[in-house]
């Protein structure tokens, strides 16, 4: 739980992390998941962060984040990974988004299609500072891939957390070498574009603080062309499209 914190306070914690040009870990920065109103003017942190990041170019600060090719270390991003054919109830699993991750392997998701992989590596090298996208879907209708944040129905991080990850893999990840690479290995016939989603539960917090603060995060997701995805539950596959 965060302390009480003032409105300059938060925007003093953005200021630093654009300064430092520590772009890619802004996501990471701790007051993106924080609930609650500023002890002073009683706005919701998100709202203050969400306005901040738009009236500061938020796309254009992103966009300076640089790739990172795994081809030139020799590693390639898909993996034939197994699906699961553990019927351990999730609630009884450690790392439950993971596995559930595994579970949705070769499902059908709505309009995004089917889920191709999981856990797709970005660095290339150990001392990298990047994370793992956590599916990789693709609709063979539109030959639209999508890139996946998965975030498990417990989770506690906001909206606002989950939209600056994705996109910062987005633009961590070698777009052209990956789409080259599913191409030639016949995983995907042809690629058309690269789209970023973000899959929650109808049953979560986070959905809750989406509904909550819609309009900031609304204006935030647009801007950053990212797809919010809900599903009903764990056993139904079913999702919904959200408006960004």
């Amino acid at each position: 739980m965060a302390r009480d914190y003032t409105r300059s306070e938060i925007i003093s914690v953005l200021d630093a992390t654009i300064k430092s040009e520590e772009l890619s870990s802004l996501y990471n920065e701790d007051c993106l998941n924080y609930y609650g109103e500023t002890t002073d003017t009683e706005e919701a942190y998100s709202d203050i962060i969400a306005e901040w990041l738009l009236e500061h170019d938020i796309k254009g600060l992103l966009g300076r984040i640089e790739s990172i090719s795994r081809h030139d270390y020799g590693k390639e991003y898909f993996h034939e990974r197994a699906g699961s054919d553990d019927n351990t109830p999730l609630d009884e699993k450690r790392r439950k988004e993971e596995h559930f991750a595994q579970r949705l392997l070769n499902e059908e998701l709505g309009h995004i299609g089917k889920i191709i992989t999981y856990q797709v590596p970005i660095k290339g090298k150990r001392s990298d500072k990047a994370g793992k996208i956590d599916l990789l879907a693709y609709n063979e209708n539109d030959k639209m891939l999508s890139l996946v944040e998965l975030k498990w129905k417990e989770s506690k991080e906001t909206m606002l957390r989950a939209i600056l990850e994705i996109c910062t893999y987005y633009c961590q990840i070698d777009k052209d070498q990956l789409k080259k690479e599913l191409e030639e290995k016949g995983v995907c016939s042809t690629i058309s574009g690269i789209q970023k989603v973000i899959l929650i539960f109808k049953e979560s917090p986070l959905y809750e603080h989406y509904r909550e603060k819609t309009t900031s995060i609304q204006k935030l997701a647009a801007e950053l062309e990212v797809q919010i995805l809900v599903m009903d539950d764990a056993d139904s596959k079913t999702v919904s499209k959200k408006k960004p």
